[in-house]
């Protein structure tokens, strides 16, 4: 099973009763937050610094995609969230994460 769906699945498991997840960096991969969608009753934010990365994503109906800075972070974005998460974040921004 690819790293991505084997994560949502450890989430989905351990955050069924959130009410808030946020995905930080999210790329070209969205396929945790897609499956988290899916299967919880929970808001599901993705974000990434990159426009043409979030563009794509905000046509998902169960997914609010926000362009944000981990350098300069909107904290009204995570407050409130149960859990922030990030897959294979580049080593640079590891620390802000």
């Amino acid at each position: 099973m690819e790293t991505s769906l084997k994560v949502a699945e450890f989430i989905i498991k351990r955050y069924c009763k959130a009410n808030k997840i946020v995905e930080v960096g999210v790329g070209k991969k969205p396929q945790t937050a897609l499956k988290l969608s899916k299967a919880l009753n929970a808001e599901i934010i993705v974000t990434d610094v990159k426009p043409e990365v979030i563009a794509p994503l905000t046509k998902e109906k169960k997914i609010k995609a926000i362009i944000d800075d981990v350098f300069n972070p909107n904290l009204e974005i995570y407050k409130g969230a149960n859990l922030i998460y990030a897959i294979r974040p580049n080593p640079e921004v590891q620390g802000q994460i």
